[in-house]
């Protein structure tokens, strides 16, 4: 539901409508910059652009207005072709913007996604090999949805950084990865240790693979306390009932075999007596396939098969599993229940705080003294849930903790899974919006309350408990902050940003709300275009994703079958495109990556950009583009030769071409100052690096670009890379963290050898032969470039 949506409904304006409380587009996202571009913005405007073109310059540019109000840059490079594409969109010329890879905000190969059909998790690399997956993303209610990716993408080789946050989940992401908080979307380089960032409150999503519940006990059972380093398995417990349970599976899953009691009553064996040494115990065998035989309690794992089975399955594994090694602290005199589970394998711990977290169980990991790992369930509701969905078997209090928790009296701790403090301003918002404000509105929710309440004490930095939240949004009639309360979003907090060299990185295209789950964090996928269309339209929502299964319906228009049927062709049967919608309202329609897009299919857009009109033969009528209408189309040099635009195409467009800069004071200049900010947002304990260090990066970078020294005389290779802008202020940043972290705190050549070597040697076999090639024909000819040599040919 739209903000004018909510006012028509609600009879007034609401918070929502000025001040969102999370951003999915870039006009939300920075809603206060265009907000304040408004204000001085007094030059003249185009036919329904919201800035004159001076101001959306400033927006993408960046810089400090007349009143003092900075406005950050999200474009770095020349502002010569930014004036060029913002001027054509004020033409009836549409804009093709061609980039250069290297700026994408990527994801370590080994990041693990969750495929929503199968509840089997993958890495994205092997996601981005096979296709064909189902992941979990957020919508604009807040809500995890299950969506397909549009787009795959191997962004090459880039440095990395791990991000762990207060319940123990780790993820490694370049450094401009952006990361939902409650102000919008932030990449990496902006967020701070104690941050709070948005992370999956449940992951409701389970299989349908099959295995009996026997197999199932019996893998939680060995998981937990089994010994599967010798030739057979062996269980250990005291427990009747936990004895008899594991007696029993073992009898159903395996008839020929047995668990076999030693005399102390404590342990048995999983065999089948003396039966010759031809005789394989098909138990064994079995877990041999699923790999666990001969793991020790530091490397075991929860299995694959495990994470596809259907819910009462995972439920009975984690029940079996808490029985043997977890742990249920009853406190009545605290009015506290706890719930926790130890392990020496740190695998094995965040594998089950993944399953917990389909049951909506948001479980904190620590690691202890003693070396062991443990999970922490903590609060009345993630308890009560263990309790009634997984439940243990054969421990004490169990019953008595499930009474306690399901009294009434007995309130939830308010202090668990809550609201950043920051919401606060919105509610403040909201709440003048309506000719009210924060005090009066939070006395009108504590009516009872006899202590004295101030704009100061409830502006403080407290956070705020998500059923509080739905009442004061309820009170102001805030439909965005009602849904912010309901929300499938725990808000966690940064415990460390910590760099870990460089990896190769993927990254997935998600259409329309451009995020999606990996390691159980929520982040996000973005495009240039967006800014363009933000501040010129205030609307950036109108997206067409190419790819190769894009058809003609999505550029011209479609139709619900269901109503065509029965009505036949009618207006109320019409499924109106993002363009079609674009045209109707004079707004900017945005194609993304056109050249993925089959050439028969790019060819719709001819008639669309050269004649303004949309004919729609069925209706026996033609849609007419108002003023202010016209296409952005990006596309990457990557692309080129996949579906290359026909000349008829390209004739209607005005392209440009955002290279890396073009003389070599430029680059560095603006590699000199992202690394400088990223140092800044890091801490990174190192020393602002000599300029000549950038020099030859730089220098590097752009020689193998061109295939020629800088001075012209001496011709050379290039690697397969992109060589980009973006890729030198990484191998300079991973230089610093190197120096800082492992060295003197200079940047040194020594450190920036293994960055460099990454970024160029892609191929391992044709781009190392460029490498070696330009380390000895240029770096060890060149004066005063010995060190970098040396430390080069070292790396490789």
């Amino acid at each position: 539901m739209t903000s004018t949506q909510n006012t028509a409904q609600n009879g007034h304006i609401t918070g929502a409508e000025v001040n969102s409380v999370l951003r999915q587009h870039a006009e939300q996202q920075y809603a206060e910059e265009l907000a304040e571009l408004v204000k001085v913005d007094t030059r003249q405007r185009p036919p329904n652009w919201q800035l004159s073109p001076w101001a959306v310059r400033t927006y993408l540019m960046g810089g400090k207005l007349d009143n003092g109000f900075e406005i950050s840059p999200k474009y770095i490079g020349n502002p010569r072709l930014m004036e060029i594409a913002i001027s054509t969109l004020a033409t009836d010329r549409a804009l093709l913007l061609y980039g250069v890879p290297g700026t994408a905000k990527c994801v370590k190969h080994d990041t693990l996604v969750l495929d929503t059909r199968t509840g089997q998790r993958v890495t994205i690399a092997e996601a981005c090999r096979k296709h064909g997956i189902e992941l979990a993303s957020l919508q604009s209610n807040y809500r995890l949805h299950q969506q397909e990716p549009t787009d795959y993408i191997n962004s090459g080789i880039k440095a990395c950084y791990r991000v762990t946050t207060k319940l123990g989940r780790e993820i490694e992401v370049t450094i401009n990865h952006p990361f939902l908080t409650i102000d919008g979307w932030q990449p990496l380089e902006n967020l701070h240790i104690g941050d709070s960032i948005a992370m999956p409150r449940i992951m409701p999503f389970f299989g349908n693979a099959m295995l009996s519940d026997a197999h199932v006990k019996i893998l939680a059972h060995l998981i937990a306390e089994g010994c599967l380093s010798q030739d057979v398995p062996y269980y250990t417990n005291v427990h009747p009932d936990m004895q008899h349970d594991f007696s029993e599976a073992v009898q159903e899953a395996f008839p020929e075999l047995q668990a076999h009691w030693y005399p102390d009553g404590r342990m048995c064996s999983v065999s089948g007596g003396r039966r010759g040494n031809k005789f394989r115990n098909p138990c064994t065998d079995w877990l041999k396939d699923i790999g666990l035989m001969g793991t020790k309690s530091d490397n075991k794992f929860v299995p694959n098969i495990v994470f596809s089975l259907p819910k009462p399955q995972i439920a009975l594994f984690l029940n079996r599993l808490f029985s043997g090694d977890g742990f249920l602290h009853l406190r009545t005199t605290k009015k506290q229940v706890t719930i926790d589970y130890a392990s020496k394998s740190k695998q094995l711990i965040k594998d089950v705080q993944h399953l917990l977290l389909r049951f909506g169980i948001n479980a904190r990991f620590r690691q202890l003294n003693t070396g062991h790992y443990r999970l922490f369930i903590h609060g009345t509701g993630p308890c009560r849930t263990f309790l009634e969905e997984i439940g243990l078997l054969g421990r004490k209090y169990v019953e008595e903790a499930r009474e306690y928790l399901s009294n009434p009296d007995i309130k939830a701790n308010p202090n668990v899974d809550t609201i950043p403090y920051q919401v606060w301003d919105r509610l403040e918002s909201t709440a003048i919006t309506i000719g009210s404000s924060i005090t009066t509105l939070v006395k009108s929710d504590r009516l009872t309350a006899t202590y004295k309440m101030s704009r100061a004490s409830i502006l403080r930095g407290q956070n705020i408990s998500r059923e509080r939240l739905s009442r004061l949004a309820l009170l102001v009639g805030d439909t965005e902050l009602q849904n912010l309360a309901q929300s499938d979003i725990y808000w966690d907090t940064i415990t460390s940003i910590e760099p870990v060299g460089e990896h190769e990185v993927y990254d997935l295209s998600m259409a329309k709300t451009h995020n999606f789950v990996a390691n159980d964090f929520i982040i996000h996928n973005s495009w240039v275009s967006e800014h363009l269309s933000a501040a010129i339209m205030g609307d950036s929502a109108l997206l067409i994703q190419g790819t190769a299964g894009t058809d003609e319906n999505a550029i011209r228009y479609g139709w619900n079958y269901a109503r065509l049927l029965v009505e036949g062709p009618s207006p109320a049967a019409l499924v109106v495109s993002p363009m079609m919608q674009a045209m109707q309202d004079g707004k900017l329609a945005r194609i993304e990556e056109l050249t993925r897009i089959p050439s028969e299919v790019q060819d719709a857009l001819i008639t669309i950009l050269s004649e303004k009109t949309l004919p729609v033969p069925e209706l026996n009528t033609e849609v007419q583009a108002h003023k202010g209408f016209n296409v952005i189309a990006t596309a990457n040099n990557r692309d080129k030769g996949v579906n290359e635009l026909s000349s008829a195409l390209m004739r209607r467009f005005n392209t440009v071409i955002l290279p890396v800069p073009d003389s070599m004071d430029d680059e560095i200049n603006i590699v000199e100052r992202r690394v400088a900010s990223l140092g800044r947002a890091l801490e990174l304990p190192a020393e602002k690096p000599a300029l000549e260090e950038i020099r030859r990066v730089v220098t590097i970078f752009r020689e193998l670009r061109n295939g020629v020294t800088e001075d012209g005389q001496t011709k050379l290779k290039s690697p397969g890379g992109t060589l980009s802008t973006a890729e030198a202020i990484s191998v300079i940043n991973n230089g610093l963290a190197m120096a800082g972290y492992f060295g003197d705190g200079e940047l040194k050549a020594a450190d920036l050898a293994a960055g460099l070597t990454g970024a160029i040697v892609k191929d391992p076999v044709q781009d190392r032969v460029v490498w070696l090639e330009y380390l000895q024909t240029v770096a060890k000819e060149r004066e005063g470039w010995k060190d970098l040599y040396r430390a080069c040919r070292e790396v490789l």
